[in-house]
């Protein structure tokens, strides 16, 4: 079974105590968010992730499984250049 690249941007810090409950994912903090990215096994190692971020009561910006990923944490939100 193919490995799943995955991006996750939380809102807020995730406190490093819980980082080793991530799955090797890599854990960066900038600004207000916090990025989460690496390759999980498969879609029930997503889950479980997603499931351990619902537990902490953090908000979820933005998943991302699509094989090219940005290596900064991007505004979510946008630029504001909607004209």
């Amino acid at each position: 079974m193919a490995k799943l690249p995955c991006r996750i941007v939380l809102e807020g810090e995730l406190s490093e105590r819980f980082h080793p409950g991530f799955g090797g994912l890599l854990i960066r903090h900038e600004a207000e968010y916090t990025e989460l990215t690496g390759t999980l096994a498969d879609h029930a190692q997503l889950h479980s992730i997603l499931d351990r971020i619902f537990d902490l009561g953090m908000e979820i910006v933005s998943v991302d499984t699509r094989t090219a990923m940005p290596s900064l944490v991007i505004d979510p939100r946008g630029t504001g250049d909607d004209a």
